[in-house]
């Protein structure tokens, strides 16, 4: 049996490497990743933290931080649900905590330890919602130029 099988010399027969990033020129997942996993640190770290300015229940909290943790996770160049998830995610949060920061101003006239809380989340799901975008975008439409087009046939013939 071991005699049927031709053997192949890997080194000799395996295609040009090539950069992850070749394929996926606008694919911006590790900063949104990133991103997420800050925000879920930050948000585990202020919980308890500022339990007394917090209107919703711990369970509540602890399943968004688990959401956000599970994007940040998940995010990845093959699936395009989860680099929406990860959009839809971002918008939420930079919304939800932005009214929070907003109302928590007008209500007490400070920018105390708390509303510069609200706030550094509000960047850092700003930061993630632009991320998730151009990723978005770029994997939705062809950004390719004749020279990557080219390139890419060649390997794929190579294969």
């Amino acid at each position: 049996m071991e005699g049927d099988y031709e053997k192949v010399d890997l080194e000799k027969n395996a295609p040009p490497a090539v950069p992850h990033h070749h394929f996926r020129p606008h694919y911006y997942g590790g900063i949104v990743r990133q991103a997420l996993f800050a925000i879920g640190i930050i948000m585990i770290i202020g919980m308890p933290v500022f339990v007394d300015k917090i209107n919703f229940s711990g369970f509540f909290l602890l399943l968004v931080i688990l959401a956000v943790n599970l994007f940040a996770g998940l995010t990845n160049p093959r699936q395009l649900q989860v680099i929406l998830g990860d959009f839809i995610i971002s918008l939420i949060g930079l919304v939800f905590f932005e009214l929070i920061a907003f109302f928590y101003y007008a209500a007490f006239h400070t920018a105390d330890l708390y509303f510069w809380f609200n706030q550094l989340l509000v960047v850092l799901f700003f930061v993630s919602l632009y991320f998730s975008v151009k990723t978005f975008r770029g994997m939705t439409t062809d950004h390719t130029t004749p020279e990557e087009e080219q390139q890419k046939k060649g390997i794929e013939k190579d294969l």
